[in-house]
């Protein structure tokens, strides 16, 4: 892809929860209809998403720089968080700015994670020009926390929204009887401006 770069970056952690849930065959459950939490003068959000009152996962959204106009260029990062008893199995996060429009979206760099020998990370226009940034089998590294690190450039198309959809398996460890997580949720993220 001509229009990505690819940046060295590190791992950190912060993240959001969804609630509710549905259970489907196989021990597969479904966690829906998050939680939103907006902190930070509106530079932070979170879904966080619980099972029987417990918290199970909470992904992140945090806009690290403030662009002077929509048309300028900022940090944005994407995070997931856990219980101590489940594990990310994978993730898959699509980002389109702005969500919809005929001009061309903006650009979106990646990058690069470090702390620790990354698999594989899928990095990709999909349909629509929405870009996907995927990881199919986190292996050691789904224990922690995981962060993507992007950096948007939205040219000359204003950045009134990010679009972003949500894709991430967990799996249980410990006391939690042995299932699967599943969450699948679409959101919009209005970066701030100076």
């Amino acid at each position: 892809m001509d229009r990505r770069k690819f940046l060295a970056a590190g791992v950190t952690g912060f993240g959001v929860a969804i609630a509710g849930c549905s259970e489907v065959s196989g021990g597969t459950i479904t966690l829906a209809n998050p939680e939103t939490e907006v902190q930070d003068g509106g530079r932070e959000k979170y879904l966080t998403c619980h099972h029987d009152d417990d918290r199970i996962v909470t992904v992140g959204f945090d806009q690290q720089t403030i662009p002077a106009t929509q048309t300028d260029q900022f940090e944005f990062h994407i995070s997931v968080s856990h219980s101590d008893e489940t594990k990310i199995e994978s993730f898959q996060f699509d980002l389109r700015v702005p969500q919809s429009s005929i001009d061309p979206p903006a650009d979106i760099y990646f990058e690069s994670p470090s702390g620790g020998l990354w698999p594989d990370v899928t990095f990709r226009d999909v349909e629509n020009r929405w870009t996907r940034i995927a990881l199919a089998d986190t292996g050691d590294l789904g224990d922690g926390t995981m962060t993507v690190k992007t950096i948007i450039d939205p040219h000359s198309v204003p950045a009134e929204e990010v679009g972003i959809r949500v894709e991430t398996e967990l799996s249980t460890s410990g006391s939690l009887p042995n299932r699967t997580y599943r969450v699948d949720n679409s959101t919009d993220f209005e970066p701030v401006i100076k």
